[in-house]
């Protein structure tokens, strides 16, 4: 997680590096070729911690991103859905088909449920409309035949 520690160490990095790049800049003629060329390889391997550490806080920006459009789009779904305790099964404007309410309570998953005319099984079938969830198999006969 990109807390303060992982934004201090950047800075901190950043500052090394800036602190490595001034005492280059500001060296006289006498300073040896390999103390310049030591300078530059911990300027340049600050900066790549730097280049690494920074990656890391933007993949962790982008997964923050995605966890909260994920759950403003639960919210949206809780804040449209509405329960009807007649028919017992959820609706949401504008769709003519409701959910299953077990589906969406036991898994927060928004199934609809299909229209169906008929209960029972081949010679014993009975006209009866009503809903019938495929995946929890439950059959919700309260619903009307005006919303079938």
């Amino acid at each position: 997680m990109a807390d303060i520690a992982t934004v201090s160490a950047i800075l901190s990095s950043v500052k090394t590096a800036t602190d490595i790049a001034k005492l280059i800049k500001d060296s006289d003629s006498n300073l040896q070729a390999a103390e310049v060329k030591l300078n530059m390889a911990e300027l340049i391997s600050n900066l790549a911690d730097v280049k690494l550490e920074l990656a890391d806080l933007q993949a962790e920006l982008r997964s923050k991103d995605i966890e909260i459009m994920e759950l403003k789009e639960q919210l949206n779904t809780k804040l449209t859905l509405v329960y009807d305790s007649i028919s017992e099964v959820y609706w949401k404007d504008g769709d003519n088909a409701p959910y299953c309410p077990s589906c969406y309570e036991a898994d927060g998953k928004l199934i609809h449920l299909s229209a169906r005319d008929t209960v029972g099984f081949a010679s014993n079938e009975v006209y009866r409309p009503h809903h019938y969830c495929r995946v929890c198999k439950k059959s919700f006969l309260s619903t009307s035949q005006t919303q079938i």
